[in-house]
């Protein structure tokens, strides 16, 4: 019988739980990821956690609690937790009992989002996401969307080129093999776009994209438009919900302009441009089935190189392992030092 998805599990790594402003001091949000019902807290302090949404007491939902202070304290019987999930008061004023503890998820926030960390064998994070420098770019703009694919489906798209013609109409090349730095995969690439659809072909124009896929969570996409000052960033960051689906966190800024009101509408057409195309991919990573042994094509993109730098996030999956250094290709130039100071 075909899988849907891969078959060992959910993905370890940093995963995008939120936008950083959609969650304010003293907000408690009920959310489920991973197939487990979690709570989202902000502290007054600012503080953001992330715990498991049952109280270890009787069972009540966290979900209906407050935050007081830089603890959350569940609504119906006053056990207060820290943010490591651990019990220090109780509304009684008796001793907390020594077992009483949440689980509690690692939260990193970073580039515009609150991102938790997950492992199915419960792992403790060994790499954090690396901060942007955001000078002289936009706000980022965000949408969120929800269907039915598993994340090492969705970034898959970023080397998977043989799909940009059959699925959005550009022609698409391979500018650069990718390299693998342990958690991290780098690619380039190049594509042609037309700017009305395919009717007029010699109205087109060319974008070079390089991705840094940082797990299978977080996905950093810098697009420069050839003989133009127009620089994109895209971040494209993908959490499961379950087994079946799975939310995408599309986010857009551009480097500013000196033009009184482009950079907005700039950010806003990038914007529109990723979420038509992601909406093209969607009916296929809905209805596709994971092969693991795909029978691949010249032509299809770096995809072998994909799987195998995928696999050591899956805690089950046989002959894991971790990529130390640079695998296959040449590294990509200062690609690294532009990014990360960007």
């Amino acid at each position: 019988m075909l899988e849907r998805f891969p078959p060992w599990g959910f993905p370890a790594g940093w995963f995008a739980i939120r936008p950083s402003r959609q969650l304010v001091p003293k907000q408690v949000e009920p959310v489920r990821y991973f197939g487990r019902d979690m709570v989202l807290y902000r502290t007054a302090g600012g503080s953001a956690h992330l715990v498991d949404r049952v109280c270890p007491h009787l069972g009540a939902s966290l979900a209906l609690g407050r935050v007081c202070g830089e603890n959350l304290v569940c609504g119906m019987h006053g056990f207060e937790f820290s943010g490591e999930g651990r019990c220090v008061k109780l509304a009684y004023g008796t001793r907390p009992p020594p077992m009483a503890r949440l689980t509690s998820y690692p939260v990193h926030e970073v580039n515009g989002f609150i991102f938790g960390h997950f492992s199915q064998d419960g792992a403790s994070p060994t790499w954090k996401i690396e901060p942007l420098d955001w000078e002289g770019w936009t706000p980022l703009r965000h949408q969120r969307l929800e269907f039915a694919s598993q994340p090492q489906e969705t970034t898959e798209n970023s080397v998977d080129i043989g799909h940009f013609n059959s699925v959005h109409h550009y022609t698409a090349s391979v500018e650069q093999d990718p390299s693998l730095d342990a958690e991290k995969l780098k690619s380039a690439y190049r594509v042609v776009r037309p700017w009305f659809g395919r009717r007029l072909p010699r109205w087109h124009f060319e974008v070079q994209f390089r991705v840094l896929a940082h797990g299978l969570g977080y996905s950093l996409v810098h697009a420069s438009v050839e003989r133009s000052p127009i620089s994109i960033r895209y971040l494209i960051n993908a959490i499961p919900i379950d087994g079946e689906r799975m939310h995408l966190h599309i986010a857009a800024a551009v480097r500013t302009l000196g033009v009184p009101g482009l950079n907005r509408l700039l950010r806003e057409a990038v914007l529109f441009g990723l979420r038509r195309d992601v909406s093209q991919d969607i009916p296929f990573w809905e209805s596709k089935h994971f092969l693991e042994k795909p029978l691949l094509a010249d032509g299809d993109g770096p995809i072998a190189i994909y799987r195998r730098w995928s696999r050591q996030f899956y805690a089950t999956v046989p002959s894991r392992r971790r990529p130390s250094e640079v695998e296959s290709g040449r590294a990509l130039g200062n690609w690294s030092s532009e990014s990360s100071s960007a």
